[in-house]
């Protein structure tokens, strides 16, 4: 989740330079070339469908040659400017761009094949030997090749739709954790003030003392060699005395292990 969040940090990073800064030459230059051949190959694909469906009865009867030719002509010049110059904002998931990869140089390579053919043609005239195949290439590759360029804006389309739900998925889960996170943060900050608070009682700094004097006696008791029940007596019968000298209360209130009642005798 937190490689999404990154990833989704660095494009915005990325679209803002893009719109905002950078050399306008680099930007602009390769967008205008492509412009110009993308205005190049479509004169000579509305060229060469136009003769290729010109006296066919089937587009005589629909649409008309020229309506037709310019038809195939928008769909396959569009779809690879919107390819090459959209393609950052339109293809964002991985089927998206797998199938851009092929439906690329395909258009390509139909458009230089339409630029090519055409120019042979203006050569030579129109009736030239080559007419029989342009006409059949017209007639039935041009609609074939504007036919898969549609699949190919569906499947977009659809993919597009799943990117979206996919995105939106990613989406409630990263603030689910957001808000995980905001609360764990606040638990153990809570934790952590009730533990101080604790820690800083009189209670726990009267244990505190207490156990400091147990373990106090128990090392003299290891040094001495005797028995900590010993050391303990000792250290609380001058503890004792010091009260009576002094006429004060009961001292710390802790009492010897063998003076309390139902106790064993601890032993170091």
């Amino acid at each position: 989740m937190r490689e999404y969040k990154d990833y989704q940090s660095k494009l915005t990073d990325v679209e803002k330079q893009e719109n905002e800064g950078g050399d306008a030459a680099e930007q602009h230059i390769p967008a205008l070339f492509m412009l110009v051949f993308a205005f190049m190959t479509a004169g000579a694909t509305y060229f060469l469908n136009e003769a290729g469906m010109r006296g066919s009865p089937f587009y005589e009867m629909t649409i008309g040659s020229e309506r037709a030719a310019l038809l195939v002509t928008f769909i396959l010049e569009g779809s690879l400017l919107a390819i090459v110059l959209l393609g950052h904002w339109i293809l964002k998931s991985l089927p998206q761009r797998k199938a851009s990869k092929i439906a690329l140089p395909a258009l390509e390579g139909i458009l230089c094949v339409n630029f090519i053919t055409a120019f042979v043609m203006l050569n030579k005239g129109i009736e030239t030997a080559i007419l029989p195949a342009v006409k059949l290439y017209a007639q039935w590759g041009a609609p074939l090749a504007a036919l898969a360029s549609g699949i190919f804006w569906i499947y977009i389309a659809v993919h597009r739709r799943k990117t979206i739900m996919r995105n939106q998925m990613l989406d409630d889960a990263a603030e689910s954790e957001r808000l995980w996170a905001e609360q764990h943060k606040t638990d153990q900050k809570r934790y952590r003030d009730t533990y101080q608070n604790i820690s800083d009682s009189p209670e726990m700094q009267e244990m505190r003392e207490e156990i400091a004097v147990t373990q106090a006696i128990e090392q003299i008791a290891r040094e001495s060699q005797i028995t900590f029940a010993e050391a303990e007596e000792i250290y609380y019968r001058i503890q004792e005395r010091k009260r009576r000298s002094t006429g004060s209360g009961s001292g710390t209130g802790y009492q010897s292990a063998n003076w309390r009642s139902n106790q064993p005798t601890r032993r170091p």
